[in-house]
C-alpha cells in the first residue's frame, strides 16, 4: 500500500473521529430538533458544483448510503442501520438522564419551599389561634355588625346595645304600630348568639380559620311567641279581623230536627308572613318597618263536613230518655238531647258527633233541683211565764230530699245514646229528716213571716213588737233561712236592678238600714204608702218609724229568721 493511500485512510479516520466527537457534543441540543430527525431519515444527493443531479431524488432507505457535507465536497459514507442504532441509544440515554436530574432538583426545591411555607403557616396559625382564643375569629360579623377579635363580654355588650336600640314599626292602611319586643313575644337569646359567634370558623381548615378574605355572618338567635304576637295584632288591628263562621248543626224545635247553617270565610292579620319577616332580623338587628297584610281564614267546620252527620244527629234526638222514681217521671225532650250533641273537629280534619257528658250532667242537675231540697227545721218558742208551757210554732218542719248518684245517672244516659238505644233510669232519691229548734235560747230575735207579710221582734219567747211589711216579689224573693244582723247604716242611697229589664232603681235617703244577709236588709221605705204585700227587690220594707224602732232595738248579731 502506498504512502498516499495510507495518508488518505488516516485522514479519513481522523475526520470520522472528529465527526463522532462533534455528534456527541451537539447531541444534547440537537437530538430532538426536527431538522436533526429529518436529516437522520432523508438526504438528497448534491453535485460538487452545487447543481441538482438529473436523476429523480427520493428519501434514502436505511440501507442506502447517506451523504455528509464538508465544504464544497461531498464524501459518501455508508452508514448502515446497525451503526446508527448503536449511536442513537447513547444520545437518548444521556438526554433522559439530564432531564431526570433536572426534575429531581426541581422536586427537591419545591419540597423545600412547601415545607418552609407549611412551617410558616403553622406558625401563623398558632399565633392567630392564641391571639383569637376566647375571641371572635377574623372577618366574622354578628347580626350584621363586624365583631372580629371581640371577647364574649364585648360581644354581649354589643348585642345588648343592638337589642335595646331595636325599634319595630307595623304599618297598616290605617295606622302605624310601634310594639315593644315583649308585647309580641320576640326574644333575642344573647348568650346563645355569643356562643355561636365565638365558635364560628373554628372548625374550618387552617387557612379558612384565620383568613381575612372569607366572611361569615353569625345570625342572632331569635324566637317569637305565636300566642302573644297574634293577640297583639288582633287587639291593635280590629279592622283587619273578621272571625270565620263555621257551619253548624242547628236544632229546629218546630221540626224537632237538625238543619245545617251556612258557613262563611273570615280574615285576619297575616301573622305567618309577619313572623317570617321578623326572623330576618337575625341577620341584621336594625330598626325595621313591616307591612301588615291580611290573610284569609276559612271556617273549621264546613257544610260538607256536617252533611254526613245530619241523619245520625236526628236519630239521636228521637231517642226516649226517661228518669223515674219516688213518684217523679221526667222525659227528656228532643231539644234537651240536642243540647248534649256537639259536632267536634278531629285531628285529621274531619268532624265527629260527640256526646258531651258534661251537658248531660247539667241536665241531671236541673232534674235534681226540681226534686231535691234541704230539710227545713221546725222552729218553736215555749212560753211558760203563765205557769203552763205553751208552745208556739214559728215554722213547720219539712224533710229534705236529694238525688243521689247523679254522675252514675248521667253516664248511663250517655252510654245509651252512644249505643243508639232508648233508656229508662230509676233515680236514687234519698230523704233527710228535719230538726226541731227551740228559739228560746235567743235573748233577742226577729221573725219575718213571708206568708203573712209580718215581722215580729222577740225577747226570748215573748213578742215585744210586730210590723206589717213588704217583702220581695217573685224573681226578687226574700231569702229564706236563719241569719244575723251584720251591718247597720243610718241613711244611704240604694241602687239596683237593670234599665234593660225595666226594674232599675236609684233611691236616695233610705233610712234605718239593718243588713241581715248579703245586701238584703230591713229598712224604711218612705216612698211606699201601703204595706202588707210583696213589693220589694228582696229587702224587708217598713215605715220609717218601724224601721227606726228595729234599728235602735236590735244590735249587730241579732238573729233574723225568715220563713214562708
Amino acid at each position: 500500500m502506498s504512502d498516499d493511500t495510507n495518508t488518505v485512510k488516516e485522514t479519513q479516520k481522523a475526520e470520522e473521529s472528529q465527526l463522532v466527537t462533534n455528534d456527541q457534543q451537539t447531541d444534547q441540543v440537537a437530538k430532538t430538533s426536527p431538522e436533526h430527525l429529518a436529516l437522520q431519515q432523508t438526504v438528497e444527493p448534491v453535485a460538487q458544483d452545487g447543481n441538482v443531479e438529473s436523476e429523480e431524488t427520493a428519501p434514502l432507505s436505511e440501507a442506502e448510503p447517506q451523504a455528509e457535507i464538508s465544504g464544497n465536497s461531498v464524501k459518501a459514507e455508508t452508514h448502515s442501520k446497525k451503526r446508527q442504532s448503536a449511536k442513537e441509544p447513547k444520545r437518548i440515554a444521556g438526554a433522559a438522564a439530564a432531564k431526570i436530574s433536572a426534575q429531581n432538583r426541581w422536586v427537591k426545591i419545591t419540597g423545600m419551599v412547601a415545607g418552609a411555607a407549611a412551617l410558616v403557616l403553622l406558625l401563623v396559625s398558632a399565633i392567630a389561634s392564641q391571639y383569637f382564643k376566647g375571641k371572635v375569629m377574623p372577618n366574622v360579623s354578628v347580626a350584621g355588625i363586624s365583631s372580629a377579635a371581640k371577647n364574649g363580654q364585648q360581644l354581649k355588650a354589643q348585642l345588648e346595645s343592638q337589642k335595646k336600640s331595636l325599634k319595630l314599626a307595623f304599618i297598616t292602611d290605617e295606622k302605624t304600630l310601634k310594639p315593644k319586643l315583649d308585647e309580641i313575644g320576640l326574644q333575642i337569646d344573647v348568650d346563645k348568639t355569643v356562643k355561636n359567634a365565638l365558635n364560628a370558623k373554628r372548625s374550618e381548615g387552617i387557612l379558612a380559620k384565620i383568613s381575612f378574605w372569607k366572611h361569615q355572618n353569625v345570625p342572632a338567635v331569635i324566637s317569637i311567641n305565636d300566642t302573644l304576637i297574634s293577640q297583639y295584632l288582633e287587639t291593635n288591628t280590629p279592622n283587619l279581623s273578621k272571625a270565620p263562621q263555621d257551619a253548624q248543626l242547628q236544632f229546629d224545635a218546630n221540626q224537632a230536627a237538625f238543619t245545617i247553617t251556612t258557613q262563611a270565610d273570615g280574615q285576619g292579620p297575616n301573622v305567618t308572613k309577619l313572623k317570617n319577616s321578623l326572623f330576618g332580623l337575625a341577620t341584621n338587628l336594625r330598626t325595621t318597618t313591616f307591612k301588615i297584610g291580611v290573610a284569609k281564614k276559612g271556617p273549621t267546620i264546613t257544610e260538607a263536613k256536617l252533611l254526613p252527620l245530619l241523619q245520625p244527629a236526628n236519630e239521636l234526638v228521637s231517642r226516649q230518655i226517661v228518669l223515674t222514681g219516688l213518684g217523679y217521671n221526667f222525659k227528656a225532650k228532643p231539644s234537651d238531647i240536642a243540647a248534649w250533641v256537639t259536632p267536634t273537629p278531629q285531628s285529621n280534619g274531619s268532624v265527629k258527633l260527640v256526646i258531651d257528658p258534661a251537658k248531660i250532667q247539667s241536665y241531671v242537675e236541673s232534674i235534681s233541683k226540681k226534686i231535691s231540697s234541704p230539710p227545713v227545721d221546725r222552729k218553736i218558742v215555749k212560753d211558760d211565764s203563765g205557769g203552763e208551757t205553751a208552745e208556739v210554732v214559728l215554722q213547720e218542719g219539712r224533710n229534705g230530699t236529694e238525688l243521689a248518684d247523679k254522675q252514675t245517672l248521667a253516664n248511663a244516659i250517655a252510654q245509651a245514646l252512644k249505643n243508639g238505644q232508648d233508656t229508662t233510669q230509676v233515680m236514687n232519691i234519698t230523704t233527710a229528716a228535719y230538726k226541731t229548734v227551740n228559739m228560746n235560747a235567743y235573748d233577742k230575735w226577729i221573725e219575718v213571716d213571708l206568708s203573712e207579710q209580718r215581722t215580729t221582734a222577740y225577747e226570748r219567747a215573748k213578742p215585744v213588737n210586730t210590723f206589717t211589711v213588704a217583702t220581695g216579689v217573685r224573681g226578687h224573693d226574700t231569702p229564706v233561712g236563719e241569719y244575723s244582723i251584720w251591718l247597720k247604716v243610718r241613711s244611704q242611697t240604694m241602687k239596683g236592678g237593670s234599665k234593660a229589664d225595666g226594674d232599675y232603681y236609684d233611691i236616695p235617703n233610705v233610712e234605718w238600714v239593718s243588713y241581715f244577709y248579703q245586701d238584703y236588709a230591713i229598712h224604711g221605705a218612705w216612698w211606699r204608702k201601703v204595706f202588707g204585700y210583696p213589693a220589694s227587690h228582696g229587702c224587708v220594707n217598713m215605715t220609717n218609724d218601724d224601721a227606726h224602732w228595729v234599728y235602735d232595738w236590735a244590735p249587730v248579731g241579732t238573729k233574723v229568721i225568715v220563713h214562708a
